[in-house]
């Protein structure tokens, strides 16, 4: 269930993405993902699917990366595309038991778990090639002038990088639970849905403790060091836009423009 899970990790590489500051990185990313569920479907939609493809490939990661990335949330998108089809109006496909299942909702499902999709490749780019440290900094960086106003940038920056971090720590904790559980006898894939939500009760249990553990221990650690927070920190890297940065910054924001444009106007 767990296994292969790799959202939130980082995989060491020297592609060019790996060069580019977070902060445009953030940028860019996060004008993507507004597109990738804004865009209409058509020709537009389909530049999105090929300018998406062409990042990942520059990043340089095995493509089983993403794969197993999209493959860890195959429930959310087989949801998607049944919720869909079962609760939109259209020509139906077959009618059971007062259930119908429809082509409009079905082509909707679709179109909606590829948006998935490509939001999981998206972030997948970002956490492959940004390390923990870079990604705290720039998200630091951009809640910067926030904090004029009380917002606590340094503590929010570093909360986010450390819940997307526990991703596949959680993760690779559940798998060795799971294979633990198999190893006893136990069966989580047996019976129906109820039956097979049922099994997995005692797994969550361990799984929440050992999270809350975890963290404990986390927090401890930084206590032990005397972490007081953003205020008088130092770097050992200053982070500073290059052209590659600008350029990345440019054509998003551009692409935005675009598309709130012809969402207006179109």
């Amino acid at each position: 269930m767990f296994d292969n899970l790799l959202i939130g990790s980082y995989i060491p590489g020297n592609s060019v993405l790996y060069k580019l500051d977070p902060r445009s990185k953030l940028w860019a990313s996060g004008v993507l993902i507004i597109l990738t569920f804004s865009v209409r479907p058509g020709l537009g939609l389909w530049l999105l699917i090929l300018g998406i493809t062409g990042t990942a490939g520059l990043a340089r990661v095995r493509v089983r990366y993403y794969l197993s990335s999209i493959k860890a949330l195959w429930p959310i998108f087989a949801f998607t595309l049944v919720a869909n089809g079962l609760s939109l109006p259209g020509q139906p496909i077959f009618i059971l038991a007062g259930v119908t299942l429809s082509w409009d909702g079905v082509i909707t499902g679709v179109l909606l778990s590829l948006r998935l999709v490509l939001a999981v490749v998206l972030t997948s780019v970002f956490t492959f090639t940004t390390s923990p440290i870079s990604l705290t900094d720039g998200l630091e960086r951009l809640f910067k002038p926030l904090t004029k106003f009380g917002f606590p940038g340094h503590e929010v920056a570093l909360m986010m990088t450390i819940a997307l971090r526990f991703i596949p720590t959680i993760m690779e904790e559940g798998d060795r639970l799971v294979k633990a559980m198999q190893a006893r006898g136990g069966d989580l894939g047996r019976g129906g849905v109820i039956k097979r939500a049922k099994n997995f009760i005692p797994l969550l249990i361990p799984l929440f403790i050992s999270a809350f553990r975890r963290a404990d221990e986390l927090a401890m650690a930084m206590e032990v060091r005397c972490y007081r927070g953003g205020q008088g920190r130092t770097r050992f890297r200053e982070m500073s836009f290059q052209t590659g940065d600008f350029v990345v910054v440019g054509i998003s924001s551009l692409l935005l423009l675009v598309v709130l444009g012809l969402h207006t106007f179109g």
